[in-house]
């Protein structure tokens, strides 16, 4: 209550979240990685928000998820990633995950399709942040995600791939951008 009271009078500092943002308090935690949206900037605050990716309490994992989607640094698509290894079967940080992932989808899912990540993840957040590549409006994040989700050369698609390849299919569709079209705008670039 007190980080909100100091918001609330505009006397809030950076020293102040910082300390906020290391308190053994989840709650206390919590709310400062809210309050820090307003000095995500300051590079010691980014940094300890990076730090809080591996916290214990799920609500400040959520929490963190929403503030690095205000971010929408490559720092922060690298933490969304690393978030969404750690989703398990938590649907309120996948949503926040997802929600986030407006700015930088191909960047998260890179982190997503890595080799060691559990398959579970990749068929958690192949199609959502395909969708989001598309709903970017960004023919080159949207290059850069089909690269990311397709089978490489003759190899036999994974179950996610399909899966991730269809809902790409379909938030086109509902786009109403035509594989074709987006073809010849990426190679126009």
């Amino acid at each position: 209550q007190a980080l909100a009271v100091l918001d609330g009078l505009k006397a809030l500092d950076p020293a102040t979240v910082l300390t906020a943002l290391r308190d053994l308090n989840p709650g206390v935690r919590e709310n400062a990685i809210r309050l820090a949206e307003s000095f995500v900037t300051d590079p010691t605050i980014g940094q300890a928000l990076l730090k809080l990716v591996n916290d214990g309490n799920p609500r400040v994992r959520q929490q963190l998820a929403f503030t690095l989607g205000n971010w929408g640094t490559a720092d922060a698509a690298q933490a969304l990633g690393e978030l969404s290894t750690q989703a398990g079967d938590d649907p309120w940080l996948r949503a926040a995950i997802v929600s986030s992932a407006l700015r930088r989808p191909d960047e998260i899912l890179k982190v997503v399709l890595r080799p060691s990540t559990a398959p579970q993840v990749r068929e958690n957040f192949a199609s959502p942040l395909l969708g989001t590549a598309v709903a970017s409006d960004d023919p080159e994040v949207l290059e850069n995600a089909l690269i990311q989700a397709a089978p490489a050369g003759a190899e036999t698609p994974e179950r996610w791939q399909l899966a991730a390849l269809s809902g790409l299919l379909d938030a086109m569709q509902r786009k109403s951008v035509e594989l074709d079209s987006f073809r010849n705008s990426a190679n126009t670039e």
